[in-house]
C-alpha cells in the first residue's frame, strides 16, 4: 500500500476516460421515460457502464425522463434511485424473477424507428424497485441477461448498501482492482453498481479497506482527535449521537473530499467544476451549502472559505482545479451531524471547462470512521499506564500526552509500547446493529513533521497485524514522497461487534523513528497513531489519535 502522505480532509474520486462525444448526425436519439409509482420527489439516474451519468427528477405524479439517449449509452446501463432525502434507494430490476434478475440494458432495440422507450410502471420496493413490463417489445429495448444474483427478485445488494457475500471468485477481485475506473460496473453482480457499492467485489471487505479496490473512485474522510476529544466505543461513556455529531459536524476535526483526477486532455480543458446533490443534504445543497471548504495542502486560500461562497451562477457549490496536481478537487467539512451525511448520500460530481459540461459522475458517501483508534494504555519504561480518559475533557483537565507542557515522557532508548482499541464505523447492512470495529485497517505512527516511516522500527507486534513485506520507497526510501508506507501493519481481522477485548499492539522506536529522518530526536513531539484505509485516488480513509511526547 505505497502513497503519498497526504492529510487531505477530503471525499475522493478519479474521472478518467470517461469524456463522451458522440456525432448527433450519427447516433439515433431517444427519450426514455417511466413512471415510478409513489415516487414523487425521488431522482433516477441512468449510470453508463462506464459511470457516466445523467439524472431526471420523479414529478409528483412519478413521472421521470431522459432525453438525446442513445443504444450506445444504453449498453450495459441501470438504473438507480436515490430517494427524496438524497439517500441511495436501490437499482431498478428491468426483469427476472428468483433468484436471477436483469439491472442493465442490452442497447438493442426493437426497432430502428424507435424515438421513445416506454418503461411503464415502476414499483417501489424495500430497498429496489421492479419494472411491471419487461419485454423487449414492450419496452423498446432488450434487457440484459439476468444474472444479478437476486433473492425472491429482489438483488442481493439492494437495502444493503452492496455490503454482502456474492461469492466473489478471484477473477472478479482481480478485474476490480484492474478496472477501478469502470464506476459502472455491476462486477460482483449483487445487483449494484460499483459507484454505489460499499463493496464492489463482494468479499464483505469495505472497499474503503480494501487492497482489491485500490485506486478506486471512493470517496474518503479523515478524523483527527486527541486525548481530550477522543472518541472510541470504549472511551468515555462510549459513542453517542451527541459525541459522533459534535465530530462529524465539527471544526478542523473531520473532513470529507472530492478529487477528481482527470488525463491530461481533460486536465488542459478543465477549468473547476462544482457538486450537485439533494436539497435535503445541507453540506452541499444547491445556494445554502453550509460545509466549509477547507482544501488540500495544494489548494488556493481563496478556496479556504465557506463552501456557500464559493458558488456557481447556478448557485451550485464549486470545486477547486488544481494546476499542479491535473485535478478538480472538493475538500470540505461539513459542518452536519451523521443525520445529514450518512453513508449512501447520493451526489454528483460535474466537471466544466470555459464551455461547459466535460464530464459527470454519480456516486455514493462510502462508510466512514466515527472514531479513532484509542491508546488503552502504554509503557514509557515505567511500566503498563491505563489512559485515564475520564479525567480529561475538551476544557479541562490534563493527563500526560494531552500537551506539549504534559507529554508522556519517554525512556533513553525512545521506544513506546502501545495498547489500543480499532476505531468504529456505524452499522450498515440489515442485520448489523450499533457500532462495529472496523477491521482490515493499517496501521501505523507518525512522529511530529517527519515525513518518513517508522517501518523497521517495530517489535512486540500483535498477532494479528500482518507487516507490509515491501513499506519502503524507490531504492529503500523511507521516505512518503518515495513510495514509504506511513501505516506498514495491516490488520488480518475482519469487521466484528465492538468489544473491549479487542485489541492490538506494538512497540515502536520512536527516537530513531525521529533522527533518521534527520530529526534531532529531542524535547516534545507530537506522536499520532494511525488508522487507514487503502489509497484510492487522491488518498485514504484516515483516523488519527494525536498526544504528545518527550525524548530524554
Amino acid at each position: 500500500m505505497k502513497n503519498t502522505y497526504r492529510i487531505a480532509l477530503s471525499l475522493s474520486f478519479a474521472l478518467s476516460g470517461l469524456l463522451w462525444r458522440t456525432s448527433v448526425a450519427s447516433a439515433q436519439s431517444l427519450t426514455l421515460e417511466g413512471v415510478l409509482v409513489r415516487g414523487g420527489g425521488y431522482t433516477v439516474y441512468l449510470v453508463e457502464s462506464s459511470g457516466k451519468s445523467t439524472s431526471a427528477p420523479v414529478s409528483s405524479s412519478g413521472k421521470f425522463s431522459f432525453t438525446k439517449v442513445t443504444k450506445t449509452r444504453l449498453k450495459g446501463a441501470s438504473l438507480q434511485m436515490a430517494d427524496p432525502n438524497g439517500a441511495y434507494a436501490g437499482p431498478i430490476a428491468l426483469g427476472g424473477t428468483g433468484s436471477k434478475v436483469s439491472t442493465t440494458f442490452s442497447g438493442k432495440l426493437a426497432s430502428s424507428k424507435l424515438k421513445k422507450l416506454s418503461l411503464g410502471k415502476v414499483t417501489l420496493k424495500s430497498g429496489f424497485a421492479q419494472l411491471a413490463k419487461t419485454t423487449t417489445k414492450s419496452l423498446g429495448i432488450a434487457v440484459s441477461k439476468a444474472t444479478t444474483k437476486a433473492v425472491k427478485g429482489k438483488p442481493l445488494g439492494a437495502g444493503q448498501l452492496g455490503l454482502v457475500s456474492t461469492g466473489s471468485t478471484a477473477n472478479v477481485r482481480a478485474f476490480v482492482a484492474g478496472m477501478a475506473s469502470v464506476a459502472g460496473a455491476d462486477e460482483d453482480l449483487d445487483g449494484i453498481p460499483s459507484a454505489f457499492d460499499a463493496d464492489d467485489d463482494g468479499d464483505l471487505i469495505l472497499d474503503p479497506s480494501d487492497p482489491d479496490s485500490a485506486g478506486s473512485d471512493i470517496p474518503y474522510t479523515t478524523m483527527v482527535l486527541d486525548f481530550r476529544n477522543s472518541l472510541n466505543a470504549h472511551v468515555r461513556g462510549g459513542l453517542t449521537d451527541a459525541a459522533i455529531d459534535a465530530v462529524i459536524g465539527g471544526e478542523n476535526v473531520f473532513a470529507l473530499a472530492t478529487f477528481i483526477s482527470l488525463p491530461q486532455n481533460q486536465s488542459s480543458l478543465a477549468t473547476g467544476g462544482y457538486i450537485v446533490c439533494d436539497d435535503a443534504l445541507a453540506y452541499c445543497r444547491r445556494n445554502t451549502p453550509v460545509g466549509y471548504f477547507s482544501g488540500v495542502s495544494e489548494s488556493s486560500n481563496d478556496f479556504r472559505r465557506p463552501w456557500a461562497e464559493l458558488l456557481t451562477s447556478a448557485g451550485y457549490p464549486r470545486m477547486e482545479k488544481i494546476n499542479s496536481l491535473g485535478a478538480v478537487v472538493a475538500a470540505i467539512q461539513p459542518r452536519v451531524g451523521r443525520s445529514q451525511f450518512r453513508p449512501g448520500d447520493v451526489f454528483e460530481a460535474v466537471v466544466t471547462s470555459n464551455t461547459g459540461e466535460i464530464t459527470r459522475k454519480t456516486f455514493t458517501l462510502a462508510p466512514y470512521f466515527v472514531s479513532v483508534p484509542a491508546l488503552k494504555s502504554y509503557d514509557a519504561g515505567a511500566g503498563e499506564v491505563e489512559v485515564d480518559y475520564s479525567s480529561v475533557s475538551t476544557t479541562s483537565g490534563s493527563i500526560p500526552g494531552t500537551s506539549p507542557s504534559d507529554p508522556i515522557v519517554l525512556p533513553p532508548s525512545g521506544q513506546l509500547t502501545m495498547t489500543f482499541w480499532r476505531p468504529q464505523r456505524a452499522a450498515i447492512r440489515t442485520d448489523e446493529t450499533g457500532y462495529l470495529d472496523w477491521g482490515t485497517l493499517n496501521y501505523g505512527v507518525g512522529v511530529g513533521d517527519v515525513q518518513a516511516t517508522c517501518a523497521g522500527l517495530f517489535t512486540n507486534v500483535s498477532s494479528e497485524l500482518v507487516a507490509d513485506t515491501t513499506p519502503f520507497g524507490t531504492g529503500d526510501s523511507i521516505f512518503f514522497n518515495q513510495g514509504a508506507n506511513p501505516t506498514p501493519y495491516r490488520d488480518s481481522l475482519g469487521d466484528r461487534p465492538a468489544s473491549v477485548g479487542n485489541t492490538l499492539g506494538f512497540t515502536v522506536d520512536l527516537k530513531t523513528c525521529a533522527t533518521r529522518a534527520g530529526g534531532n530526536g529531542t524535547g516534545t513531539v507530537m506522536v499520532s497513531l494511525e488508522a487507514r484505509g487503502e489509497s484510492v485516488t487522491g488518498g485514504q480513509t484516515t483516523a488519527r489519535q494525536s498526544f504528545y511526547v518527550r525524548f530524554q
